[in-house]
């Protein structure tokens, strides 16, 4: 009886060893995934400020367009003919034009 307690005995605690380990790894998993949450919280915000900025440009783009289709009856024949004159002798009126669309 005595050599079956002990085996009995050491099973146990093996089993007990082994729980512990267990819970061990549970607990690694549950911080690792605590921090993949936060890692996805971080990429969300991210990804939300992106899609706001992405809204802003894109309305002010419409915005744009919209001054510039507001605009476009009045600079018909005459003026056109006016801007491509001086666009070559004046290289700094195109560049403008740009910088505006940039902005």
């Amino acid at each position: 009886g005595q050599q079956q307690s002990s085996l009995r005995l050491e099973s146990l605690i093996k089993r007990k060893r082994t729980l512990e380990l267990t819970s061990q790894k549970l607990i690694y998993d549950k911080e690792r995934l605590l921090i993949e949450r936060k890692n996805l919280d971080v990429k969300l915000a991210a990804n939300e400020c992106e899609n706001e900025r992405i809204s802003i440009e894109k309305r002010r783009i419409e915005l744009t367009l919209q001054k510039y289709q507001c605009e476009l009856p009045i600079a018909t024949n005459g003026t056109n003919n006016h801007l491509s004159d001086q666009e070559d002798h004046d290289d700094h009126n195109s560049a403008d034009d740009m910088s505006d669309i940039n902005e």
